[in-house]
């Protein structure tokens, strides 16, 4: 296969992928208990995965140099938007508690 046929495959499976997440249909639906949503969380990485296996080499070690560089800002961002969050979770937690003790 060609360089340009692949990064095309893989393309189509990662939007393949985001399709499936998006469309209201799944396989099983979400509200059976526990499958509804394990489909979810296994057929996705899995098309996802294979998108990958589609990527040529280069293109690979390009990504992996470039998330190399941002691994530090990354970092950052995550406990920001995780420190956000819980701040937000712990006020709608008073928000609650003092509308319940009017």
């Amino acid at each position: 296969m060609g360089g340009k046929q692949d990064t095309f495959y893989a393309k189509l499976v990662a939007f393949s992928a985001l399709a499936y997440l998006i469309y209201p249909i799944d396989l099983i639906p979400d509200f059976i208990p526990v499958a509804g949503y394990l489909n979810d969380l296994i057929i996705a990485p899995l098309l996802i995965h294979v998108g990958f296996t589609f990527l040529p080499f280069e293109v690979l070690e390009s990504g992996r140099a470039q998330a190399k560089k941002s691994v530090v800002k990354l970092y950052i961002v995550f406990f920001i938007v995780l420190a956000l969050l819980l701040i937000i979770m712990v006020l709608i937690f008073f928000l609650i508690r003092s509308l319940l003790h009017l």
